[in-house]
């Protein structure tokens, strides 16, 4: 008599180690070369200390890190969308909390990119669309006071 349906978890455990392991050793290596300090790179969350001050944008976060350079934050998060007024919903809810659009730009209906800015912060959006994917990066940049 076997058991039959059940995950090995030594094995699962060490291969979320070495999970942790690569991660660590490729945000060292970035930060090493590029002197971008680099956190949470194959996080699926909202990364450290993302601004209380721009919107989230709905929709299951897929992957998130945040960098450092020159003492200037920057966070990036990319969800997936369920449809594509999701990112119009987002665009109107940026200009809601005070940011000024600066520009967009339409890419034959496949990508589209937006940049909003405040005072504080500017706010990269990008919407990804193809025949099997709906898709949402946002990127917010720190801005030189």
């Amino acid at each position: 008599m076997g058991v039959t349906g059940c995950g090995n978890p030594i094995k699962d455990a060490v291969e979320g180690v070495q999970e942790k392991l690569m991660e660590g050793a490729i945000e060292q290596l970035v930060e090493s070369e590029t002197g971008v300090d680099i956190d949470g790179l194959f996080s699926a969350g909202v990364p450290e200390g993302f601004p209380a001050s721009v919107p989230l944008p709905d929709g299951e976060v897929t992957a998130a890190f945040s960098a450092t350079e020159d003492d200037l934050q920057t966070w990036m998060l990319t969800v997936s969308l369920s449809r594509v007024e999701a990112h119009d919903d987002y665009l109107t809810r940026l200009a809601q909390e005070g940011f000024v659009d600066q520009s967009e730009g339409d890419m034959g209906g496949v990508l589209s990119v937006s940049l909003y800015e405040n005072d504080i912060y500017a706010v990269g959006v990008m919407l990804l669309q193809d025949a099997s994917e709906l898709g949402m990066t946002v990127m917010v940049q720190e801005r030189e006071q």
